[in-house]
């Protein structure tokens, strides 16, 4: 039979059919060349590997190195920040208005208006209306630390009293206090203690130091004395400030011993 002659016995007995598949007839004719007949490129040295790393580039970039990519708000930001606005537009003029520099000029303007209006209450309302309505305690505190009239403070600090919802009344007292020191008006800074007490307004360290060093300025030494040993009938008690303006009131008015 055909397929008797193709079985796996027959082929395995046949070792040339091997070699005929393996070794085609035409391999046998391709000639031979010695190894050293070969003509290769000479080899060039390379340096070995390393496993380290170099100094430059052990160091870990730093944040201003890492690049990121902004976000929305970062960008919205920017550029509000840097829109130009024309000089000579009416929106410029409404910014300046609305900047702090132009506010603080107006608020010293103010002040000197103030200084220069008689002590009447009617005229100090004109003056401070021109502000607005947007005044806040600290527009008052600017305006009566620029003022140097003892007579027309009390009226403006009535004015922000009754208008303005104030954290601590005792800040805008101690400012008008320091009028009255540049004025040497001891007689004012007393008044305007007793309304402050009779007003429910607590005194403290500012309060005394100011009225201090006022009569002290006003070479009324013996009253600088008597505003510091009220210090403690107040719950306050003497700081540096305190003790330095009550070393030389001490001095002036003979009481040597006390200092």
């Amino acid at each position: 039979m055909v397929a008797a002659a193709y079985s796996p016995s027959h082929l395995s007995r046949d070792p040339h059919l091997f070699c005929n598949s393996l070794y085609p007839t035409h391999l046998h004719q391709l000639r031979i060349i010695p190894y050293n007949a070969l003509a290769f490129p000479p080899l060039k040295p390379h340096p070995k590997p390393s496993l380290s790393i170099p100094a430059s580039q052990q160091q870990s970039p730093s944040i201003s190195q890492i690049p990121h990519r902004p976000d929305a708000k970062t960008i919205s930001s920017s550029s509000k920040s840097y829109i130009w606005v024309n000089p000579n537009s009416s929106r410029a003029s409404k910014l300046r208005r609305n900047s702090y520099d132009f506010r603080y000029a107006s608020l010293v303007q103010a002040s000197q208006q103030l200084d220069s209006c008689d002590p009447v209450e009617a005229d100090v309302i004109s003056i401070l209306a021109n502000l607005g309505g947007k005044v806040v305690e600290q527009d008052a505190a600017v305006v009566l630390n620029n003022m140097s009239n003892s007579e027309t403070a009390p009226l403006v600090l009535s004015y922000f009293l009754e208008r303005l919802k104030l954290k601590k009344e005792v800040i805008l007292y101690n400012v008008t206090f320091k009028v009255f020191r540049k004025c040497r008006d001891l007689d004012r800074a007393e008044k305007l203690f007793t309304d402050m007490i009779e007003r429910g307004v607590k005194p403290d360290n500012v309060t005394f130091s100011t009225i201090i060093s006022c009569a002290r300025l006003s070479s009324l030494p013996e009253k600088a004395v008597q505003w510091f040993e009220k210090m403690p009938s107040f719950g306050c008690e003497p700081d540096e400030v305190t003790y330095s303006v009550m070393i030389d009131a001490y001095g002036k008015a003979g009481n040597v011993n006390m200092v």
